[in-house]
C-alpha cells in the first residue's frame, strides 16, 4: 500500500492548481519545483484536489519533518560548455533512505543534473518550506552554499541549516563563524548523523549527536564525540536508487557512446589503506584507511534491485574496487 503525504500549498501558489493539470513542464522558473516534488521522474505520483496536491511514494512514512538536501552545484548560474559526467550522489542517497525510514519527508534538489539558477534553488526553498535544510558541496561551491543558507535563515528563521561534504569536513570553520547562517557540520560518514540531526533539532538538543561541529558562542568550535565508522556495511539501506533514475546521471567514458544506457551507481565497500599523494585526504578521512566490505550478496542483491528500476549500465564508486582480488572475481 503506498503511503499519502498531503501537502497544503501556500495561498502565493494558488495557480499551481493549474499549471500541473496544463502538464507543468520544467521551465527555469518552475523547473526546482518540478524537482522538489519529484512527480514521476523520481517515482512520484500526483493528483489535484482543490488546493491540495497529494503525491504518493512508496518508500515514504507517516511524517515528522520535511527535510530538504541540496546538492550545490560549483557552477551556479554559469551555463556548461560541453557534456561532462553526472555521478549520482550515493551518500546523500544512503541520507535520504534513513530520513525515510525515520519517517521524515525527504526531497533532493541536484543542482548538478541542469543549469538552475539560485533563483531556481530559492524558489524551491520557499515552495517547500522545509524544516531542515542540508547544503552539500565541494570546496568552489561554498560561496554558493553560503548564499543559499543565508536566503534560508532570512525566510526561514526556525529552520536547522547543516552543511556537509569534503569541505565542510576539513574545514568548518568556513562555514561556522560569528554571523554564519549554517547551524552545524556533520562529519566523516554523516548518514545517520543527519538523521540524528533532524530528531535532535526538534528538542534543540545538538549537542548530543555524535560527529557533529558546532559554534560555541565564545567563538570556537565544538566538536562532538567522534562517531565509530560502521563496521557492518550490510546493515546499512540501500540508498534511494529510484531517486537517480534520471537520464542526467550519466557517464559518458569509456562506454560506447551510440548506445543509451540508464546508468546505477554503488558503492560496495568503503576506506583506503593506501596514502596517495594525488588523493584527496579529506575523502580518505572521510572513509577511513580501515577497509570494510559488504557482502557480496548484498551487492548482489543491490544490483538485482538496480536492474528491477530499469539500470542497464553499473558504475561503482568504491574508493578502490580492486583491492581485494577472492572478492573482485567472487
Amino acid at each position: 500500500m503506498s503511503f499519502l503525504c498531503v501537502l497544503y500549498i501556500a495561498s502565493q501558489m494558488t495557480n499551481f492548481k493549474e499549471q500541473a493539470l496544463m502538464g507543468w513542464n520544467p521551465n527555469p522558473v518552475n523547473r526546482s519545483m518540478y524537482a522538489v516534488f519529484g512527480l514521476e521522474r523520481s517515482g512520484y505520483s500526483m493528483s489535484v484536489s482543490g488546493s491540495t496536491v497529494v503525491f504518493s511514494d512508496r518508500a515514504m512514512r507517516t511524517f515528522s519533518a520535511k527535510v530538504m538536501i541540496v546538492r550545490q552545484a560549483s557552477w551556479a548560474n554559469i551555463k556548461k560548455a560541453h557534456p561532462e559526467n553526472v555521478m549520482a550522489p550515493i551518500k546523500l542517497g544512503y541520507s535520504v533512505r534513513l530520513l525515510r525510514q525515520r519517517g521524515h519527508h525527504v526531497t533532493l534538489l541536484d543542482t548538478e543534473t541542469g543549469a538552475y539558477t539560485q533563483q531556481d534553488i530559492e524558489s524551491a526553498i520557499a515552495l517547500m518550506k522545509p524544516d531542515v535544510v542540508v547544503i552539500h558541496g565541494i570546496t568552489t561551491a561554498v560561496p554558493s552554499m553560503r548564499q543559499t543558507a543565508n536566503y534560508v535563515r532570512n525566510t526561514l528563521p526556525n529552520s536547522l541549516i547543516v552543511a556537509s561534504g569534503q569541505h565542510a569536513t576539513a574545514r568548518p570553520q568556513d562555514f561556522l563563524y560569528d554571523g554564519s547562517p549554517f547551524h552545524c557540520a556533520p562529519q566523516f560518514e554523516y548518514e545517520e548523523v543527519i538523521s540524528d540531526l533532524v530528531e535532535a533539532w526538534s528538542m534543540r538538543s545538538l549537542e548530543s549527536v555524535h560527529g557533529l561541529v558546532l559554534y560555541d558562542k565564545d567563538d570556537t568550535l565544538h566538536h562532538t564525540p567522534e562517531r565509530p565508522l560502521r563496521e557492518n556495511l550490510d546493515s546499512l539501506p540501500f540508498p534511494a536508487h529510484e531517486m537517480f533514475m534520471r537520464p542526467e546521471y550519466q557517464v559518458f567514458h569509456p562506454t560506447d557512446v551510440t548506445k543509451k544506457r540508464r546508468w546505477g551507481f554503488a558503492m560496495t565497500s568503503r576506506g583506503c589503506p593506501y596514502p596517495c599523494l594525488y588523493c584527496s585526504p579529506t575523502l580518505r578521512n572521510s572513509y577511513g584507511r580501515k577497509m570494510r566490505f559488504r557482502s557480496v550478496e548484498n551487492v548482489v542483491e543491490e544490483m538485482r534491485y538496480l536492474t528491477r528500476l530499469g539500470v542497464t549500465a553499473l558504475h561503482f564508486k568504491d574508493d578502490i574496487f580492486t583491492v581485494n582480488r577472492e572478492r573482485t572475481l567472487e
